[in-house]
This record gives structure tokens, sequence and C-alpha cells, in this order.
């Protein structure tokens, strides 16, 4: 338990480090390359001891597209908390669940129940609510258009962040579960280089500020994989991964609230408090 305790923290101090640098001024590149390329190096570290697995072409390919959709991610979600805040952003990542759940009823024939098909009901109408919400964090003005922009920003989220939680149960559908860390060194790797293209393509100047930021995530990175892997070691799936979806999505939007004054819209509360018991019961 100490460990799932541990990976939610973990997990929630990713978007809180996130939060900081927006606000600092900081930009994102130096800071994503900083953090993925140091979840990179240790991941590697650790896949070495199956180096053959880095000639599975089905792990590296898998690894090196997850890898690009973490780093697109990266960018989507920390313009998400800077125009939305935390405690709308939170809740977005949390109900993409329901992406790699669809996929998993569809692709491979599992049967949701009836509590499962309310709760993807449910975060349908959370999602609404969200991301329709004229939150007063979210722009500096009220204009139409800049509303649009976030609406689409925290659809773009929720997608990209489903389909990125769908690539692990497609690594274990493969046949490849064995082969954890060399997917993580290839995703990660892919990230980092991606980062690292974007960061010199914009020329942004990296402060030691944005270094100290992206080895802080590069280790909530690492921090939160390697505690989720315990957990499941130690305790059955039916308490991890509930637990795992809702303890983010409560603590990122109290944060959210209670440290950095965000004020969401009534609407994008409602949401956000519709969208725990809905991801709980989908994760059962």
């Amino acid at each position: 338990m100490v460990a799932l305790i541990g990976s939610i923290i973990a997990f929630v101090t990713f978007g809180a480090i996130l939060k900081l640098a927006g606000q600092k001024g900081e930009a994102p590149t130096p800071v994503a390359a900083v953090n993925y390329l140091l979840a990179a190096a240790v991941c590697s570290a650790l896949a070495l001891r199956q180096p053959l697995a880095f000639t599975v072409p089905g792990v590296v390919l898998l690894g090196a597209a997850t890898g690009i959709g973490f780093v697109v991610g990266f960018f989507i979600l920390f313009r998400a908390i800077e125009r939305a805040g935390l405690s709308v952003a939170q809740p977005i990542v949390g109900m993409s669940v329901v992406i790699p759940t669809l996929a998993s009823m569809l692709l491979w024939r599992e049967r949701p129940t009836a509590l499962q098909v309310a709760a993807m009901a449910a975060v349908c109408v959370a999602l609404l609510l969200l991301g329709t919400a004229d939150n007063r964090h979210a722009t500096s003005d009220s204009s139409t258009e800049d509303g649009k922009s976030v609406t689409f920003l925290l659809l773009s989220l929720f997608v990209l962040q489903g389909l990125v939680t769908l690539s692990p149960k497609v690594l274990e559908e493969l046949g490849y579960g064995q082969y954890r860390w060399t997917y993580l060194a290839v995703l990660f790797g892919s990230a980092g280089i991606g980062a690292t293209i974007r960061w010199l393509w914009l020329g942004d100047r990296a402060t030691r500020l944005a270094v100290g930021l992206g080895l802080g995530l590069g280790g909530t990175n690492i921090a939160s994989t390697a505690l989720q892997l315990t957990a499941l070691a130690a305790l059955p799936g039916i308490i991890v991964f509930p637990v795992m979806s809702v303890g983010p999505m409560a603590l990122g939007t109290a944060l959210g609230i209670l440290v950095w004054k965000e004020r969401p819209a009534r609407r994008a509360l409602a949401g956000a408090l519709l969208a725990l018991p809905a991801v709980l019961l989908l994760s059962l």
C-alpha cells in the first residue's frame, strides 16, 4: 500500500512541477528534454539485463511510437495546465482511461459490466462539462474563439493520453510484457530525442531552474513507474488500477484549488466531481 500511495504522489507531483514551470515562465522544451533523457538513461540501465530485447521489432516500434505520443502529450498537458488549470487538466487525464477500456471491448472482445457501461456514459458527460466550461483560469478574456481553443486543447489531451495509456495493454497482448524496461527505455529515449530536437529548433534558453524542474520530472516519471510495478506485485490489480485512476484526479484537483487558488467554473467543478466515481466504477 505504501508503494501505491507513493506512485499516486509521484504522478500528481509531475503535474505540480509542470504547473510551477508555467508559473515561473520557463520554456517547456528544456524541461521536457531533461525529463525524458533522465528517465531514458535509468530505464536503459535496467533494460541491459535483457539486451536482446532491443532486437525485438514489436517492442522497439511500440516504444518509439508511444514515446512520440508522450512528448506531444507533454506539451499539450503543459499548455492545458497553463490555460485551464491543474484542477481541470488532471481529471481529463484520469478520464482518458475510457479509451483503453473501449479498445479492450472492441479489439480483445472483453465484456463490460452494466456499471462500466454507465460509467463510460458518465465520463462522456463529465468530459463535456469540463471541456465546455468557461473557466476564469482558462483564459485571459471571454472570447468565443479563445474558449474554443481551450476546449480543443482539453479534447486533444483526452484522446492522446488515452492512446498512450493503451500502449502497455498492447505490449501485454503482443506477448512482450517481460520486456517492460526495454519498452520504457525506447519510449523515454524517443521522447527525449523528440523534445531535444524541438528545444534546439526553437532555441529556448535552459535556465538552472528549467534543468532542475526537468530532473524533478524525470525523477517522478521513474518513481511513479517503479512504485506502480511494486504495488502490482504486492496487491491485486482490482485495487491498484482504480486507486491509480481516481487518486491522482482527486489529489490534483484539490492541489489546484487549495494550493494555487484556481477557481474552476461550476460546470467544470461538477464535471470533476462526476468524473471521480465514474472512473472508479470504470476501473473495477
